[in-house]
């Protein structure tokens, strides 16, 4: 089954980030938001789609009830929505050292699609790259004149784009390859670097908060599937040269 060309596809989380990017790429895809949510879930109750591609994530650090319900009760709700292939959206915050909400509603989240959908292709990501993302330190080290960053020169990311992310949906689906796999950079990139790179040394200025990307081998879903795995400069130029 050819992800793109499959009429049944729901894509949830399409108000912004890589929810809405699949969703643009995927014009036939149904999107779900915070707004239709309900009117969705009740239309596809019974007649079910083909894939479902969860990318909807709520990162509140304090609204316990608001997590539980778009975090927890909606992987439920979705999870029994009739469906061949269930795509879930992780994060690499499973492997923290120490836990917090956002890492435990992933553990639980992915058990709940493991143990309640079908056939299932759950991506633990790291730091992503695209359009619609919301501006955090990098976007503001490509865009602003003046970055003022909350991170220290020294921090580390491991950087993939969303045309990557899509490409391991597409081609997982296509080839029925699923199960659980780390989505990560083959090199990881500093924030001096990046900033460097976007010709901002001399007007940024750092932060003191120490950020470092737990390294990940990764890979191995690309190797199965014949993908590059590309560092985070490949990511980063990426972005910049279709932003």
């Amino acid at each position: 089954m050819h992800l793109e060309n499959n009429s049944k596809i729901l894509v949830t989380g399409v108000g912004s980030g890589l929810g809405k990017y699949i969703h643009e790429k995927i014009p036939s895809s149904l999107g779900m938001n915070r707004n239709n949510c309900k009117d969705i879930l009740q239309k596809i109750r019974y007649e079910g789609v083909d894939t479902i591609v969860h990318c909807a994530c709520n990162k509140s650090r304090d609204k316990y009830y608001d997590l539980y319900n778009d975090n927890l009760k909606l992987t439920e709700l979705l999870s029994d929505v009739p469906h061949k292939n269930f795509v879930f959206i992780s994060s690499v915050d499973v492997y923290s050292d120490v836990d917090n909400v956002y890492s435990m509603m992933k553990k639980v989240a992915e058990d709940i699609v493991k143990i309640r959908s079908n056939q299932f292709l759950i991506l633990r990501l790291s730091a992503l790259l695209g359009k619609h993302m919301k501006k955090n330190n990098i976007v503001k080290a490509v865009f602003d004149e003046r970055p003022i960053l909350s991170l220290t020169k020294d921090s580390t990311y491991s950087l993939i784009s969303y045309e990557h992310v899509l490409k391991i949906i597409t081609e997982s689906v296509k080839n029925n390859i699923f199960g659980t796999y780390d989505v990560v950079a083959k090199k990881e990139i500093s924030m001096r670097d990046i900033v460097e790179y976007c010709g901002k040394k001399d007007t940024v200025k750092f932060g003191e908060y120490n950020y470092l990307t737990k390294k990940i081998d990764g890979g191995i879903i690309e190797k199965k599937l014949g993908l590059a795995h590309n560092n985070s400069q490949y990511a980063l130029e990426s972005y910049i040269n279709e932003s």
